[in-house]
């Protein structure tokens, strides 16, 4: 049997030897049969296979659609639809986003109403969704950015750092159900330059019923004292992760690590690594090096206390 298959196969190269135009078209027919069957499997799977990541999908539904209806009809009907406990409604609503040192730009978004995301089960990573009455007329804007926006803009990966082993940590399951209470029982303290994250370590209970693979959603409360050393945030330069700035001491650039608290605006805070009314650099620190001589033009900023 193998030496017909051999026999076989020394034909078919023959024939396609003989006629090289015919074999490169086969070829290139069956890679384009392969790529587009490969390409349509992988948007199937993403849509018709893979969970979504929202809790219990499987009783959540849209029941009307954009420009179906109105706002005043919505605000009407709203905790009077049966059958649902909870409804939210939402249309796209793109935003103009204007960044220090950016020029204006658009970005996509949507309008929803304070239950969207208890809807979809889905809490925010770091701060809060939405409440009660931020959709109320007259309250405040308010607004919570995507991941991937949250990254772009200057994700601060400081915050791992003021984590610390034996913290409490709740941990609940995306597909929903009671959180879990745990420590942090390891932190890792090199962030990922690209991402700007850290990975943070607990246990869970076997008695959580959590199996393999699931995804599951960890939050850490952090607090920081009332009194604070705040810096420009255009003093703090990166290493590898690592936060450091340029002290300036009888003109001499001194390189100085610190570590990080909270950031507020065009300020963070330094937990670690400063002392209140010594003088940073905030420009041009790229260009420095360790135990250079500078010449101050303006008083360089000192970092001081402040609310945080």
């Amino acid at each position: 049997m193998v030496e017909s298959w051999i026999v076989d196969f020394r034909y078919a190269l023959r024939r396609l030897m003989r006629r090289p135009t015919y074999a490169i078209l086969a070829v290139l027919t069956l890679a384009l049969g392969v790529g587009g069957t490969a390409a349509i499997f992988s948007v199937a799977r993403t849509l018709l296979f893979e969970p979504l990541p929202i809790a219990q999908e499987e009783q959540v539904g849209v029941f009307y659609f954009p420009y179906s209806w109105n706002e005043s009809e919505f605000l009407y009907l709203r905790g009077r639809f049966p059958g649902f406990r909870t409804v939210a409604a939402y249309r796209g609503d793109n935003a103009t986003l204007e960044s220090e040192g950016a020029p204006l730009r658009l970005v996509e978004g949507m309008a929803v109403t304070a239950e969207f995301f208890d809807v979809l089960g889905a809490p925010a990573m770091l701060g809060r969704t939405f409440k009660t009455d931020d959709d109320a007329t007259g309250a405040e804007p308010a607004s919570v950015l995507s991941h991937s926006l949250w990254l772009e803009l200057g994700a601060d990966p400081a915050i791992t750092r003021r984590i610390r082993v034996g913290e409490p940590i709740m941990i609940s399951l995306i597909s929903g159900g009671a959180p879990i209470a745990s420590t942090v029982n390891g932190v890792d303290p090199q962030v990922d330059t690209t991402t700007r994250l850290a990975s943070v370590y607990a246990r869970v209970p076997a008695s959580a019923g959590v199996g393999p693979g699931e995804p599951l959603r960890g939050n850490v409360t952090v607090s920081s004292g009332a009194n604070a050393l705040v810096i420009p945030y255009a003093a703090l330069l990166d290493d590898g992760g690592r936060s450091y700035v340029f002290v300036i001491k009888q003109g001499v650039a001194s390189k100085r690590s610190v570590s990080l608290g909270n950031s507020a605006g065009d300020h963070v805070q330094v937990l670690k690594g400063l002392a209140p009314g010594e003088q940073v650099v905030t420009e041009g620190g790229t260009a420095l090096e360790d135990g250079m001589r500078v010449r101050m033009g303006a008083a360089a900023p000192a970092a001081g206390e402040g609310k945080q």
